[in-house]
């Protein structure tokens, strides 16, 4: 049984996907992926399906994750998704992807 917190990266990716919609979870000093999807859009809609995926899968497994935040970028429907699928007060943490 994990007792972490849960983050949530999203990472735009090139091309033939819109995003790459990556789950993480932070476990003591090191996290890991535990589900992705490559989304075709980036619409609020297509967040919230996906958001509400992960969460039915999690329900499913009797898994009731409560993220205290989320880490993802600047987009205005990512936002918009989490807070309307998972819940108003949730803390959004703005990915900074380090570039050389």
């Amino acid at each position: 049984m994990l007792c972490c917190q849960y983050f949530i990266f999203l990472i735009p990716t090139p091309h033939v996907f819109d995003q790459v919609f990556t789950v993480r979870v932070a476990h003591g000093e090191t996290s890991g992926t535990v589900a992705y999807a490559l989304l075709p859009s980036k619409e609020q809609a297509s967040y919230e399906e996906r958001l509400t995926a992960v969460l039915d899968s999690c329900l499913a497994r009797d898994i009731r994750p409560t993220p205290s935040k989320v880490v993802c970028d600047f987009e205005v429907a990512i936002h918009n998704a989490v807070r309307q699928v998972m819940a108003n007060d949730i803390q959004i943490k703005y990915a900074a992807l380090k570039t050389n």
